[in-house]
């Protein structure tokens, strides 16, 4: 009797690997359905376990490995497999850069619809472990002293208790070790689900690349300074490099992890890091890309490009931050307004600027819909780094409605840029002058992508 091609729960199948699916699992493919299991890489075959199917998709688990993939590679991390940080760890560096511009190309054909395009210029992380210079750890001690201090589980509100992160600076990893070991010590009790008076919910460490000045932030619903006195005095005398220890204040229980009300422990209330040849002061909320080393490269390729081939008469940097990108293009003498809702993103941009002697920049504070279509115009260079959700559909219809005759498009989410450049290529409105990926983030499935566009119609 032939074997049944059906699916059924609990079912045992021989499959190979074809692809990974946006988490880093692997997509698997019996009789035309697709099968996720965790663990598995491209080429590999496996006896997988069928578990339940969702959307019309199966899930199952690895049993055996039966043919392995030359680009495996043992995992340094030991919480590897449970913790959400990290999917790739298994999978050797230069593998990794290959699946991830695959995926780009993948949504940059499905979702974006875009055929035609030039070829991806690749940029790989100079570091893929340590890479990373800041972490907001979620802490958990109760009464009877139960202590967790990591990430959280994929797919779930569980932390993972770590000791060590491969990911992070190596003196960060120290500090936290510090951290860690006080707020044992001291029995702090820690919740990042409550909010009560005396309870920690996160902890934040920031450190900066070139001066490798520390700033620690402990995150809690109500003014806590007084709890974090001695631990900070203690902190200062083991790592010489901590110039900021802030408890924040964060009273809700949202998404939003760092409230806007900082209370300063110790020192100052942000660091000095050095980017693009100029001096930033960094916060405890400020956006920073967290892999210096590949951003400044992203900064100065749009910098190349404005220079050297579009010699605009105003750029305007929409969601500018702490003015990491406009600042760069400023120094030169062009133009720039820059545009940010964060406050303390903001007043840094305006500290930023004088402390660096800039004076072709401007900035405001407010809505990007509302500024861009008061200030937008068609002889503009219009840059926008968005969040993970993409331009909005009002930001959309302004950039057709004025039509920037340039606009560099940094995302770290090529499904939302893919769809967004469905948008405005569509009717040969913008063509692709450049693509460019960078990745700022080796050991996950996250890449960094910068698009140029060029308008086609006026």
């Amino acid at each position: 009797m032939p074997e049944s091609k059906s699916i059924s729960s609990g079912r045992v199948l021989y499959v190979l690997c074809k692809d990974i699916d946006k988490d880093g699992n692997g997509i698997c493919v019996y009789n035309k359905q697709i099968i996720i299991v965790p663990g598995l890489i491209p080429e590999e075959e496996a006896l997988i376990k069928c578990s339940y199917n969702k959307n019309n998709v199966w899930y199952g688990n690895l049993i055996t490995l039966k043919k392995f993939s030359k680009h495996r590679k043992e995992a340094i991390c030991k919480v590897f497999d449970i913790c959400g940080g990290c999917s790739l760890q298994h999978i050797d560096y230069d593998f990794q850069s290959q699946l991830k511009n695959k995926s780009l190309l993948d949504n940059l054909h499905r979702i974006g619809k875009i055929t035609k395009h030039p070829e991806v210029t690749i940029n790989n992380s100079v570091n893929s472990l340590q890479y990373r210079n800041k972490t907001i750890i979620p802490i958990f001690q109760s009464t009877n002293d139960d202590f967790k201090a990591g990430y959280y589980k994929s797919k779930s509100h569980e932390i993972v208790d770590i000791e060590f992160c491969p990911i992070l600076y190596e003196e960060i990893n120290e500090v936290f070790l510090t951290i860690r070991n006080k707020l044992i010590e001291k029995s702090i009790l820690a919740n990042p689900d409550i909010s009560r008076k005396g309870v920690l919910k996160n902890v934040v460490i920031k450190q900066a690349f070139y001066t490798k000045e520390i700033l620690i932030g402990f995150i809690t619903s109500y003014p806590a300074k007084h709890l974090y006195q001695e631990i900070a005095h203690y902190l200062v005398e083991e790592h010489c490099n901590i110039v900021s220890i802030i408890n924040n204040i964060q009273p809700k229980n949202s998404n939003r992890l760092i409230g806007s009300i900082n209370n300063v422990i110790y020192g100052r209330s942000y660091i000095i890091e050095n980017f693009c040849d100029l001096i930033f002061h960094i916060g405890i909320e400020s956006f920073f890309q967290i892999n210096i080393l590949e951003a400044e490269k992203a900064v100065k390729t749009i910098v190349d490009h404005i220079t050297q081939e579009a010699s605009p008469s105003r750029i305007i940097d929409a969601y500018s931050g702490i003015g990491t990108i406009s600042l760069p293009i400023a120094k030169l003498d062009i133009p720039v307004v820059g545009i940010e809702a964060n406050l303390e993103a903001y007043n840094f941009s305006i500290s930023n600027m004088l402390l660096n002697n800039i004076g072709s920049a401007k900035y405001f504070h407010g809505n990007v819909e509302q500024y861009l279509n008061n200030i937008l115009r068609d002889s503009d260079y219009l840059i926008v780094d968005p969040p993970r959700k993409g331009l909005s559909p009002d930001v959309l219809d302004l950039i057709i409605k004025k039509r920037p005759r340039y606009i560099s498009y940094l995302s770290c989410n090529h499904s939302t840029l893919s769809r967004d450049l469905n948008f405005l290529c569509e009717d040969n409105t913008y063509f692709i002058y450049s693509i460019s990926s960078f990745d700022f983030f080796p050991q996950t499935t996250h890449l960094e992508t910068l698009v140029i566009l060029r308008l086609l119609t006026s």
